[in-house]
């Protein structure tokens, strides 16, 4: 059985409903409206759901992802993004003899000039910090860890991606900054439930980057989306990291190099000129 966390997320909607489309029985387990109510920050909760629940596969999309507020509250950042995950594995590892933990990591583990392969680990604030500290530990179980970033359209009430800011705006003729010196290569969340589907049946363990090829900057992929998408990109502003007082430290460069797990899995990730033309149609529904 499949049990995630973070259910009620940006990815986690989206996840839930394409298990659904697919056939894919799962569980979930979290603060309020999951078929396991509690809170994971509570060891006792955690570690006596794991035991009763027996999942052979946890999904972990819980954590604190906000890269100001984990600068801000150390204790909490920590406590839902390196204890909550290893209190899982942990249990895991105590009560069932075969699982799979499937961890989301960030591309913000990197900085300096990409795209980076796996071993180019440069933490910079602490929200990436807590990723590679739970990475640390991950390695000893069954367990992968994926380094990502992603867009496309939410199936939240109330968290929006990069694309639906940028949809958004520029429809309702509203202007939007975006950065022209930082670079990202990321997938759709079409591409992120594609990969899991095949994660959950391979049991591929380790550390591995997930992204689309190709990168660009935050300026440039606004562009490109208002373009597939028709809409007016003069609402589209240019800005610099450089220029802006930032509570936490950004990196410049988080393009993803993704051979290894393009060799682990035979596949060719898209470029990401490609990724945004295939989220064209959520847009467009």
């Amino acid at each position: 059985m499949i049990l995630i966390s973070g259910s009620n997320g940006l990815l986690g909607n989206g996840l839930k409903n394409y298990f659904k489309l697919n056939n894919i029985k799962f569980k979930t387990i979290g603060r309020k409206s999951c078929d396991f109510n509690g809170d994971i920050k509570d060891n006792a909760f955690v570690e006596d759901k794991i035991k009763n629940i027996a999942p052979n596969i946890f999904i972990n999309l819980a954590g604190l992802t906000s890269v100001d507020e984990c600068e801000k509250n150390l204790t909490l950042t920590y406590k839902l993004n390196v204890e909550f995950p290893e209190v899982v594995l942990k249990a895991l590892k105590k009560n069932q003899k075969n699982y799979y933990f499937i961890q989301f990591s960030t591309d913000m583990v990197y900085n300096n000039e990409g795209p980076h392969t796996e071993e180019n680990v440069c933490p910079i604030n602490e929200y990436s910090k807590s990723k590679v500290e739970i990475e640390k530990k991950i390695i000893n179980y069954n367990a992968i860890s994926l380094r990502t970033n992603f867009f496309g359209k939410s199936r939240s009430n109330n968290k929006l991606s990069f694309s639906d800011k940028i949809y958004l705006a520029c429809s309702k003729k509203k202007n939007i900054e975006l950065f022209k010196d930082v670079f990202f290569s990321p997938v759709s969340f079409n591409t992120v439930y594609s990969i899991i589907s095949i994660l959950i049946k391979k049991n591929i363990l380790g550390i591995y980057n997930m992204g689309s090829n190709k990168g660009m900057t935050k300026e440039q992929f606004g562009i490109a989306f208002c373009n597939e998408l028709k809409l007016e990109k003069k609402y589209i502003k240019s800005n610099s990291l450089k220029e802006i007082n930032l509570y936490a430290k950004r990196p410049q460069d988080m393009r993803l190099d993704n051979t290894k797990l393009e060799k682990k899995l035979n596949l060719r990730f898209d470029d990401l000129i490609d990724e945004i033309k295939n989220t064209k149609k959520d847009y467009l529904l």
